[in-house]
């Protein structure tokens, strides 16, 4: 996880410049235009891999930054789990600015939600209503005559 935080500080500057906010949730570095969540450009996870060396008999570990998902699904199934530096993110993240740009000026927010404040609404009085013993439903409904 250091590596994402890491890399999250190197490139927020220039994320910025393109459109991008970075947000580190859980184990995944996500990127989305500027004040929209909802739309997923891309999403990088932190994996720990094996690494055999021809004179090692102990496997090393080591940790690698790969993509998680992608803009799209088409996307994603040709490149989950591909490894990825510093220089290709800044690519990406260049290649992408006018297009997070253009999502981040037409998007919409949705419209803020009215608080009710329920202390006000008048509570209907209870209204007893004699009951069949047989059904149990209100005299007014009772279907068994009695």
């Amino acid at each position: 996880m250091w590596k994402l935080k890491r890399l999250m500080t190197e490139i927020k500057v220039e994320a910025d410049k393109c459109g991008f906010d970075i947000r580190l949730i859980g184990e995944l570095l996500k990127f989305t235009p500027k004040k929209v969540y909802t739309h997923l450009m891309l999403e990088l996870e932190e994996v720990n891999k094996e690494v055999y060396t021809q004179l090692d008999e102990q496997p090393s570990f080591q940790n690698y930054i790969v993509i998680y998902q992608h803009r799209n699904s088409e996307l994603t199934t040709k490149y989950k789990g591909k490894t990825v530096s510093k220089k290709w993110v800044l690519g990406f993240l260049q290649t992408h600015a006018i297009e997070a740009k253009k999502i981040s000026e037409n998007y919409d927010p949705p419209p803020k939600r009215e608080i009710v404040d329920y202390s006000k609404i008048a509570v209907r009085a209870y209204i007893h209503r004699e009951v069949c013993n047989a059904c149990g439903k209100p005299i007014d409904f009772c279907i068994c005559g009695r």
